[in-house]
């Protein structure tokens, strides 16, 4: 039988040990898997996408320094309360982004699809933490 000690994932590597499952990502596994993703189909509509991933960084960077340069903390406060609240709501829906599972408090693991245009096929990986059940996906 053969034995699996680690996989690659989207943004880096899942290494398995005796006791627990860890993940490993990194800023530069994200970037190399949006340029897997968007550079390398070659059309010119997912090209674009990489191009303004690329540039929304340094562009919302600017306007928040601008914003706060010319006293206008509305739009910040506008920003970071929807922030908030979609973290929330995910915090509400049970959902984790663990760096490591301990392994016996996995009870269930399985596929889901995502929602086209919106959310990428994943495996969703249910746990208990202490007595709460919790999603990772």
């Amino acid at each position: 039988m053969c034995s699996i000690e680690s996989f690659p994932t989207k943004r880096g590597t899942a290494r398995l040990t005796e006791d627990y499952v860890y993940f490993e990502e990194s800023f530069w596994g994200y970037i190399k898997s949006l340029y897997r993703d968007y550079w390398q189909r070659g059309t010119w509509w997912s090209s674009s996408a990489l191009v303004g991933y690329l540039f929304a960084f340094p562009i919302g960077t600017w306007w928040v320094v601008s914003a706060v340069r010319g006293g206008s903390f509305l739009h910040i406060a506008v920003i970071g309360g929807l922030t908030l609240v979609l973290w929330a709501v995910n915090y509400a829906c049970g959902f984790r982004s663990p760096d490591r599972i301990r392994l016996a408090t996995i009870e269930q693991v399985s596929a889901t699809d995502g929602m086209k245009g919106l959310t990428r096929p994943r495996l969703v990986i249910r746990y208990t933490d202490g007595e709460q059940p919790v999603n990772a996906a």
